[in-house]
């Protein structure tokens, strides 16, 4: 082998590497920063989302807002949330005869199961003006889901959603039994 074939070679490989290592690059970024992964802790967005599926979630960019009905994940402390987006910044949100109305308009809420009634919480409090930079959120599962109307902070500021939108991997059970081995959360 001449010195021209050696140093070929060489310059092909090391370009392999190297393409190798930015793609590499490339996956571990998305799944730090553009993906979210998570699993849904309880039934506060059945039928929609299943307690015990493993969703990825869209992360949310700066400046990039959430839109009404999309499906928000934020954080409470240690823990990510998953609500659906009711209220924006500056909406009144009535809850009316087990209706749901945005700035006196009823929400057409097609993604609940039929005859889904949504009764006040805390209080029996009806009405809530949603404050600038915050939103109001509902589970799925009406009546079963700790969300704005009973949650001290009714509102979560726009900078705690970290997410939206999630996209359903499935109910993996030996994932959770894995995790549940190493101690992990």
């Amino acid at each position: 082998m001449d010195i021209k074939t050696v140093f070929n070679n060489f310059i092909r490989h090391s370009l392999f590497t190297i393409k190798k290592s930015w793609i590499i690059l490339a996956m571990a970024f998305t799944v730090a920063f553009v993906i979210i992964p998570a699993n849904v802790p309880s039934a506060s967005m059945e039928p929609t989302l299943m307690t015990g599926d493993y969703i990825l979630i869209k992360a949310r960019f700066i400046g990039k807002h959430p839109k009404r009905g999309e499906i928000v994940s934020f954080c409470m402390g240690k823990d990510i949330w998953i609500k659906r987006l009711i209220g924006l910044p500056g909406d009144k949100v009535s809850l009316i005869d087990g209706d749901v109305y945005v700035n006196d308009e009823k929400l057409n809420e097609d993604y609940l199961p039929e005859g889904t009634k949504t009764e006040p919480g805390l209080n029996d409090v009806e009405i809530y003006y949603v404050p600038e930079g915050q939103i109001f959120v509902l589970g799925d599962n009406r009546g079963n889901s700790f969300d704005s109307r009973y949650m001290e902070n009714t509102f979560i500021p726009l900078s705690d959603v970290i997410g939206y939108n999630p996209y359903v991997v499935g109910n993996i059970p030996i994932i959770g039994q894995i995790k549940e081995v190493l101690h992990l959360r």
